[in-house]
């Protein structure tokens, strides 16, 4: 009935990078109505979790987005309800269990006001509700 679309983008990290840019270039993507990691989405928050271990100083912000439909049909079914809160349970989960202390994420939902500027005109409206369902991150000091 909702979309099963799982939107990727790999992402290319250059030596040139600081530790702040590679961990600000990931993104964990979802299905709709889901906050389970998908393989690649473990593979952005082992990424993160090594530079943070590598970083004791940073603070990571940790957005999480949810599509239009979501907040819909949330408002009908309480199973959809809060998807950008859920999803930025489970990343923060993950990275607990590598070893990044909770103290130092700083969970930020934000619901479907922010959509993913990577979405263009070409791309069908399945597609853009798939690149608006994913966690984000910030590093701050």
């Amino acid at each position: 009935m909702y979309s099963t679309t799982i939107y990727f983008q790999a992402t290319h990290i250059t030596d040139d990078m600081t530790a702040s840019d590679k961990i600000e270039l990931q993104q964990a993507y979802f299905a709709f109505g889901k906050n389970k990691l998908s393989t690649e989405g473990e593979q952005s928050l082992d990424l993160i979790a090594e530079e943070m271990k590598a970083n004791s100083e940073f603070k990571l912000q940790i957005n999480g987005h949810n599509n239009k439909m979501e907040d819909e049909v949330g408002m009908e079914n309480d199973y959809y309800a809060d998807m950008d809160n859920k999803r930025i349970a489970s990343v923060m989960e993950y990275l607990e269990a590598k070893g990044i202390d909770k103290a130092r994420m700083m969970p930020a939902a934000k619901g479907a006001e922010s959509p993913n500027p990577d979405i263009s005109e070409e791309d069908d409206e399945d597609l853009q509700m798939a690149k608006d369902r994913r966690v984000t991150f910030k590093v701050r000091p």
